[in-house]
């Protein structure tokens, strides 16, 4: 209790570098969890963009038999499936010149597939359909509350056209199609359970487990189904992992830079607060003061200023989530960074204050009480001497500032102009 008050009263005696340190820890703390979670929430928007244009799923299989689909059903690489099924075609859709083919997709596929209604509803009755955006122009007014004439199963009937969907069937990956062309991806949909044909030719979208590679997509399906017609989801692979490697070596960078910019000036500000322990240990080894208890004295400052460095931490952070849930601001905020950054902290201040207190008891008392710190005071005389005692008051404060702290200002700049620079460049690949 003695040590832990003697810490204490040292901390609170050096106000002004205790508040140095304990800033620039839970600054830095703050800025590692704020680049990270900005670099996470980047990633988390490029696989939307990506998912949204391209589809949810990893492959499509065309002209699938039902033993194919049951082992896809009962696969534990398989998260979920989505059935399409292609009723017919036209070369002229609505008598203009835009071919098309219909279907059905189930609730699976649209959802897998990301299907947006550009406007009206999707299809509810059995003569309604919904058609894709680009099929808008066969009408010369509006296409939705139109009527369409198709042929399906032979017989040819009208379908009120109750929705456009977003163009999507031509950003997909394009499926193998046979010579008659009749399993692409339809451009107008029917209502899921409004027609049943068991001789018509079914397609499947499906989803793995996990996000894996074009390669391993086609490795993993070809074992469990080893269908001819099966169709890796490229544009989505690509798409996702086009700039995934980038974003990584963009993170590592930051919290690489970061970390040991932080460290290297806390470990700096850790040596100016004790280098004038020396004196102090000496007087306490005068009174009795043991290598274990100086040694617990100097953790106890340490993990102090560690502990309120923390606090400060927690209370930029709860204003950061406070702040971008007031404004509904879409964030990923992770601490892992946080956590590690503590844990390399710790190794250090254990480490150092072990080879301070080995240092400190190598020498006798006496040597402790005249120890000087002779090297630091030298250097700043030089430079008194030679140059800052002869300029004025003005050019004094803007040398300190400019010359004396150029670690601290260093620190600055680097980690500014970084996360400005990560911030600016995923920003343009996301909107890209």
């Amino acid at each position: 209790m003695v040590l832990f008050k003697l810490a204490l009263k040292t901390i609170v005696s050096r106000k002004r570098l205790s508040l140095a340190l304990i800033l620039l820890a839970s600054i830095s703390s703050f800025l590692l969890v704020f680049g990270n979670s900005l670099t996470n929430t980047m990633i988390l928007k490029t696989e939307e963009k990506a998912y949204q244009k391209y589809g949810e799923f990893h492959a499509v299989i065309n002209d699938i038999k039902s033993e194919d689909l049951k082992k896809l059903q009962s696969a534990n690489a398989v998260k979920k499936i989505g059935h399409i099924q292609n009723l017919g075609r036209t070369e002229s859709f609505h008598d203009s010149n835009l071919p098309a083919n219909y279907g059905v997709l189930d609730q699976n596929a649209v959802e897998l597939g990301h299907i947006q209604l550009e406007s009206g509803r999707f299809p509810q009755h059995k003569d309604e359909v919904v058609i894709e955006s680009f099929l808008k122009h066969a009408f010369s007014k509006n296409a939705v509350k139109s009527y369409v004439d198709l042929e399906v199963n032979g017989k040819e009937k009208k379908y009120k056209i109750v929705g456009i969907i977003k163009n999507y069937s031509a950003v997909w990956t394009p499926p193998k199609v046979d010579g008659a062309r009749n399993i692409n991806y339809p451009n107008v949909l029917f209502h899921e359970n409004s027609i049943h044909l068991k001789n018509n030719k079914k397609n499947v979208l499906v989803q793995l487990t996990k996000t894996v590679n074009e390669n391993e997509v086609y490795e993993i399906l070809t074992d469990i189904t080893n269908n001819e017609w099966l169709t890796s989801n490229e544009n989505l692979l690509e798409a996702k992992t086009q700039y995934l490697d980038s974003f990584q070596i963009l993170k590592f960078l930051f919290n690489a830079i970061l970390l040991s910019l932080s460290i290297a000036c806390i470990m700096y500000l850790f040596h100016v607060f004790f280098r004038d322990h020396t004196k102090k240990i000496g007087v306490f080894r005068a009174l009795g003061l043991d290598k274990k208890q100086a040694l617990l004295m100097l953790l106890f400052q340490k993990f102090l200023l560690l502990g309120l460095s923390s606090i400060v931490f927690i209370i930029f952070l709860c204003t950061y989530i406070l702040g971008i849930n007031l404004f509904k601001v879409e964030c990923d905020t992770n601490i892992s960074s946080f956590m590690l950054f503590i844990l390399i902290l710790t190794v250090i201040i254990i480490w150092t204050s072990f080879k301070q207190v080995k240092k400190i008891f190598s020498k006798d008392i006496i040597s402790n009480l005249n120890n000087n710190n002779s090297r630091l005071k030298t250097s700043k005389n030089i430079i008194n001497v030679k140059f800052y005692s002869k300029i004025s008051y003005p050019f004094k404060i803007l040398f300190h500032n400019l010359v004396l702290k150029w670690k601290t200002n260093l620190l600055l700049v680097i980690t500014i102009g970084l996360f400005i620079t990560v911030f600016y460049t995923t920003y343009l690949i996301v909107e890209e």
